[in-house]
Order: structure tokens, then sequence, then C-alpha cells
């Protein structure tokens, strides 16, 4: 994960730039991360070892927790803002 300690700002361009590259996976697949997972592992797309789709689920895999960092980063920051404010 990208800098994980950095500013409210900062984590909001870093999620913003990791939920533009999800869509584009959901595009050019026409479903989301579970949907493909499970169709890969079905053998619904044919070889789930090729290596476009294999680069591909394992990038799309680490953009899924990627994002899960930084909601987590920003939820703490709005969290401690609002604690520090009362």
């Amino acid at each position: 994960m990208t800098n994980p300690r950095g500013s409210s700002p900062d984590s909001r361009c870093y999620l913003e730039r990791v939920e533009r590259e999800i869509i584009e996976f959901e595009i050019k697949y026409g479903m989301d991360y579970e949907q493909f997972g499970a169709k890969l592992g079905r053998g619904e797309l044919g070889n789930p070892f090729a290596y476009e789709r294999e680069q591909d689920a394992m990038r799309w895999e680490s953009l899924i927790a990627e994002k899960k960092g930084w909601l987590e980063q920003l939820r703490h920051a709005v969290s401690a803002s609002h604690d520090s404010q009362t």
C-alpha cells in the first residue's frame, strides 16, 4: 500500500486513484471482483493462468485490499478530527 500515513487529502487522492483502477477492471470484465473471482475459479473465463487474466486478478485483488486500507485511514482521520473538536 502506498504511504498509508499520508494526510487525509493525500489519502483521498490515493483512494480515488484506486477506485478508478477498480472501475476500469469492472468495465473490462463487465462484473465486480467477487463475480470475476468466482467465474475465474470455475474456469468460465478461460484459462485462469493466462498471463493477462492472472495479472489482472492479482492487481484487482491488490486494489481491493488497498481501497480497504485507505478507507480505514480516512475513517480514522475523520474520527480523530471529530474527537478533537468535541
